[in-house]
């Protein structure tokens, strides 16, 4: 899973081609949170792995700071971090 750019302004764009690995084939999606580094959620989003492994977020509406990106599908999950 990777995320550009970092740092970022309006939008990160994540490559979700590593995504399959631990999605479920039952649904095929993705929990996408956004937490500031205290743990505050953010934003939260659901991402449809189908063949399209790339997807882009708006974070305009998030002030400048450090954040956390989890990604989360049944009991598997994986975090980055990336700055506004």
């Amino acid at each position: 899973l990777k995320l550009y750019p970092n740092p970022a302004q309006e939008y990160i764009n994540l490559d979700l081609s590593e995504a399959a690995e631990f999605v479920t084939p039952d649904d095929g999606k993705l929990s996408v949170k956004i937490f500031t580094s205290y743990g505050k959620l953010m934003q939260q989003n659901t991402v449809e792995i189908n063949g399209d492994f790339g997807t882009e977020l708006n974070i305009s509406s998030l002030p400048k700071g450090v954040y956390i990106l989890k990604f989360e599908s049944g009991s598997s999950q994986r975090t980055l971090r990336f700055i506004k």
